[in-house]
């Protein structure tokens, strides 16, 4: 199932969904691995991002799934869900 998030296009109808922040925005990673990563956790029913960190930090074939050398770090995870998507997006996903 996971190798399948990892995989899973984060569309409508085909088309891409648009990322809220600006592409200038610095130290901004993919909207669609971070959508993937968010997917993977909820997933395994973990409410916080560091469970998740801590998971992908022992299974390294998973982060080449979805094409990231590592994960990125819990404030960035936490982040992205809180402030990067919105609350109509965070319900999609679950």
């Amino acid at each position: 199932m996971e190798t399948f998030l990892a995989w899973f296009p984060i569309t409508i109808g085909g088309t891409p969904i648009a990322d809220p922040y600006a592409s200038w925005h610095t130290n901004t990673i993919d909207f669609g691995v971070i959508s993937r990563l968010h997917l993977i956790r909820l997933y395994h029913g973990w409410e916080h991002e560091t469970a998740l960190c801590q998971y992908l930090d022992a299974e390294p074939s998973l982060l080449d799934a979805l094409g990231v050398e590592f994960c990125p770090d819990q404030s960035t995870l936490y982040t992205a869900w809180h402030e990067r998507f919105t609350e109509e997006y965070r319900e999609v996903l679950y």
